[in-house]
């Protein structure tokens, strides 16, 4: 039988690097919904933590190409002390946000434990968005669309040097899972870096997982073959998927790989 460790709920209810107002709201519907019991159900031995406490959102239009940038450092830095103190306590933290921008501290702090560690880091991004912007090709100023660039070392020294170095993670130890739109300026940075992509169509919420990098070439791409089929459920980060697999001709998966990052772009982030 598979043991798991301890489980911490964390709450981070702030919607500070968003462009819209509701994230905040997020760890009381989480608790409202069941995760707690939903989890005790499941054998786990669970504690809530309660909420984190940091500034609220003055909504404010961008300065320098962020918006809300000081509140922003300062959520994050609660997150990664939150996270890091879990765990030193050998528990396992779950987040409850809260905005994407809370990842740089959550990720910050697991990035720093694995290496004291000698662990190995891996991390899924399940999100309809690369969040691979940075000031100066941002649309918007919205932190919660720079999470990843920041981990990677492109941000500001606050937040790329959360955890004392930067970059807090390699680009090679992340996968990114159903994107669906990337900003045009974000996608010549992601190619540059070379970051780990598997797209979500944005028209018929088919997930093409052929797993390919997006530095590689086409003729490396085409090396897989795989395309499952799944269902594209909420705006902007859920996607979940089917079982079933169904293979396509050669031509249409190459035409598929070429298209979709040209494909109807959702509100930018």
């Amino acid at each position: 039988m598979r043991h798991f460790p301890p489980v911490s709920l964390i709450g981070a209810p702030t919607d500070i690097g968003a462009g819209d107002r509701g994230a905040s709201m997020g760890p009381e519907a989480l608790r409202v919904a069941g995760i707690t019991e939903a989890l005790h159900a499941r054998g786990l031995d669970i504690v809530d933590r309660g909420n984190l406490f940091g500034p609220l959102n003055p909504w404010l239009p961008p300065s320098a190409g962020y918006r809300h940038l000081v509140q922003v450092i300062e959520w994050n830095r609660e997150v990664m002390r939150a996270v890091t103190a879990e765990l030193t306590a050998r528990r396992m933290p779950i987040l409850l946000g809260g905005d994407h921008c809370l990842a740089i501290g959550s990720i910050t702090a697991v990035a720093r434990h694995c290496h004291a560690q000698g662990l190995k880091l891996r991390i899924l991004w399940l999100d309809a968005h690369a969040d691979f912007n940075t000031s100066t090709i941002t649309p918007s100023g919205n932190i919660h669309g720079m999470p990843v660039a920041c981990l990677c070392g492109y941000g500001p020294r606050e937040l790329t040097e959360l955890g004392g170095s930067a970059p807090a993670i390699d680009a090679e130890c992340i996968r990114q899972i159903g994107i669906r739109s990337v900003d045009a300026g974000e996608k010549r940075l992601v190619h540059d870096v070379g970051l780990g992509l598997d797209h979500a169509d944005g028209d018929g919420g088919v997930i093409i997982s052929d797993r390919y990098w997006c530095g590689e070439s086409e003729r490396s791409a085409a090396r897989t073959r795989h395309a499952a089929h799944g269902h594209r459920d909420g705006r902007r980060e859920s996607c979940e998927h089917g079982a079933r697999g169904r293979g396509r001709p050669e031509r249409h998966r190459r035409g598929r790989r070429a298209a979709v990052l040209r494909r109807r772009q959702p509100a930018s982030r």
